[in-house]
């Protein structure tokens, strides 16, 4: 778990340093970062027994069910089909 909060503060890190200073950061040094965090992740979830595919079919699932309930709301996930698609 310390090591997922630690990558966390690494994705954020440059996000911060954008928002309140303006300095600029490269796209796919932030793309490794967040590919720390799957990883770490992927751990979590294989150490509960569980594929990371599984938790994002969950997390999917959870998230459609709330854009159901609050189409407005949450647009943004239903039109980018970030919450995947029934099957």
């Amino acid at each position: 778990m310390i090591g997922l909060a630690e990558e966390v503060g690494e994705v954020t890190r440059p996000i911060k340093r954008y928002l309140y200073r303006g300095e600029r950061y490269r796209a796919e040094e932030l793309m490794l970062e967040v590919g720390d965090v799957l990883y770490n992740c992927a751990r979590l979830a294989v150490k509960h027994g569980y594929t990371l595919d599984q938790v994002a079919a969950m997390t999917a699932a959870k998230y459609r069910a709330r854009a159901e309930q609050e189409p407005r709301a949450h647009r943004a996930v239903l039109e980018s089909g970030a919450a995947g698609k029934q099957e």
